[in-house]
């Protein structure tokens, strides 16, 4: 309506004012076991695997994960999330969680193990874990969902997922090996 306004086409933009029902969150979508498993197979690289398997064992978010480097894993077997990146306006920004408040998070023994084993890659505890072409600059999931992800979801024939729907499954994994609601919540 506004450029018909400025075409000269309309008077007025009869839409102002007009509140747009708020957009209702997708549903849930968790990969199982076998899922995960497959989805893994088909990823490229073993960057992109250890990628997957943190995410859907783990839960962090996209900008979690993409801000953990090798001093975030901890000799307990837990790893810590300190920091995120966030982005605003095509424009990068690292800082703390979402929720203000670090946390951790623990991996199955063998996940733990395989994230140990691709932080040794790295040439210093600094070094970001995940990162796209410049080892300085974080992946972005704007690059990763395209170009890897979703090839590796189609060679496996795969329910199409997002990043975010491997938090889910972290969830639901975990509910599934008996943890309670409130505990995986937290």
């Amino acid at each position: 309506f506004n450029l018909a306004i400025a075409d000269g086409a309309a008077v007025r933009n009869p839409a102002v004012g007009i509140r747009l029902p708020s957009q209702q969150p997708g549903e849930p979508f968790a990969y199982s076991h076998e899922q995960v498993a497959a989805l893994v197979r088909e990823m490229p690289t073993e960057r992109d695997k250890v990628l997957v398997l943190v995410l859907a064992y783990g839960g962090p978010r996209w900008g979690e994960v993409t801000a953990l480097r090798p001093a975030s894993i901890r000799e307990d077997g837990t790893v810590r999330l300190s920091e995120a990146w966030a982005e605003t306006n095509g424009k990068l920004y690292l800082g703390d969680l979402k929720t203000h408040a670090a946390r951790t998070i623990v991996l199955p023994n063998l996940i733990f193990s395989r994230l140990v084993e691709w932080s040794q890659t790295k040439p210093d505890q600094n070094s970001l874990l995940f990162h796209g072409s410049n080892p300085k600059a974080p992946l972005r999931t704007s690059n990763w969902t395209p170009r890897v992800l979703i090839p590796a979801i189609e060679r496996a024939n795969l329910p199409r997922i997002t990043p975010h729907n491997l938090r889910d499954t972290a969830a639901s994994l975990a509910i599934q090996a008996g943890e309670s609601v409130a505990t995986v919540s937290r």
